[in-house]
């Protein structure tokens, strides 16, 4: 399944990350805090890729996780329809 929404920028996941202290903190935690800080759907909708309990060592860990996540998503968008579909 390709995740065709728009994806969250990079200042928003850093400002997040600000607001998200202290470290560890669970993925639920990070959306509830978006959520509170009305952050843009884009990132709202990211984060809701994550299992609510996916936990994040530090913020730098999250950044990373994110980063990570963004660079596969943009990868699949890129494939060619039929290497996506096909049924191995």
């Amino acid at each position: 399944m390709i995740y065709n929404k728009l994806l969250p920028r990079v200042n928003e996941l850093i400002k997040l990350k600000s607001l998200s202290k202290p470290f560890p903190t669970t993925a639920g935690i990070m959306l509830e805090i978006a959520t509170l800080w009305n952050f843009p759907d884009s990132t709202i909708d990211f984060l809701k890729i994550f299992p609510a309990d996916e936990i994040f060592e530090s913020g730098e860990d999250f950044l990373t996780q994110c980063e990570e996540t963004k660079l596969l998503i943009r990868e699949e968008r890129m494939m060619p329809a039929e290497v996506l579909s096909s049924q191995d």
